[in-house]
């Protein structure tokens, strides 16, 4: 299976976030699992009703509920260990399945 990422993007929370959230220091248990990525891919059967429009609530929805998960669109600082909480965004990624065989 083959995936083409057709777009890349940053998706800032809809609100900002209060000065007094801007860090959000790990735990020690945070700090043991900070290597751990977890990857995974979502697809679904194509369908081609309405998939722009699909995307672009998906883009909002996403900017909505950032202000609530914050961290999310922030950037792990690996030397002092937190996350920086400034609303860089987090990415957002469209990507389309191109060579795939059902087996």
């Amino acid at each position: 299976m083959k995936v083409k990422i057709v777009s890349r993007k940053f998706i800032k929370p809809s609100t900002p976030t209060p000065k007094n959230l801007s860090t959000c220091k790990l735990s020690s248990i945070d700090k043991l699992n900070i290597s751990r990525n977890v990857v995974g891919i979502l697809y679904y059967p194509q369908s081609h009703d309405n998939i722009v429009g699909n995307l672009n609530n998906l883009e909002k929805s996403l900017a909505q509920i950032l202000p609530q998960f914050y961290p999310f669109a922030g950037r792990y600082i690996k030397e002092n260990h937190f996350v920086d909480c400034s609303d860089q965004g987090a990415e957002y990624v469209v990507a389309q399945v191109v060579d795939c065989e059902a087996k």
